[in-house]
């Protein structure tokens, strides 16, 4: 039997997505559509399009713009929308504990190529 895991080459393989009980997905939904109505379905890093469902590349999470480890002691409020913006999966990844401010001081060129590594990982299987 073949490794579910294991997919052949051309084809994208989308990481499964965490159980989670309706109730936080919808509001995770609900999030998601009032940060896409505020700022359009745009990654706030790269720009590039979003949607709700579909693939790593395209799938849209929110970020805080402050990183709550950044932050001097943990806020009760902190998913409210102005603490947050849309990203893709692999910038959210790449920030990783960067402001939005630090993240955006990168250039463009090395955003880029630090998404495709994420990426290329993504589909080896060793991301991390």
């Amino acid at each position: 039997m073949m490794n579910p895991d294991l997919v052949p080459d051309g084809q994208r393989w989308t990481p499964p997505l965490t159980v989670k009980s309706p109730k936080s997905q919808l509001k995770r939904a609900a999030l998601i559509h009032q940060l896409a109505n505020r700022d359009g379905w745009l990654c706030r890093f790269c720009r590039r399009p979003l949607a709700m469902d579909g693939g790593v590349e395209i799938r849209a999470t929110f970020d805080h713009w402050i990183p709550r480890s950044r932050l001097p002691q943990p806020e009760k409020n902190h998913r409210h929308p102005d603490k947050l913006v849309l990203s893709c999966q692999p910038c959210n990844q790449i920030k990783d504990s960067m402001t939005g401010e630090e993240f955006l001081a990168i250039p463009y060129q090395e955003r880029e190529a630090r998404r495709e590594v994420w990426l290329a990982n993504l589909r080896k299987g060793t991301h991390e």
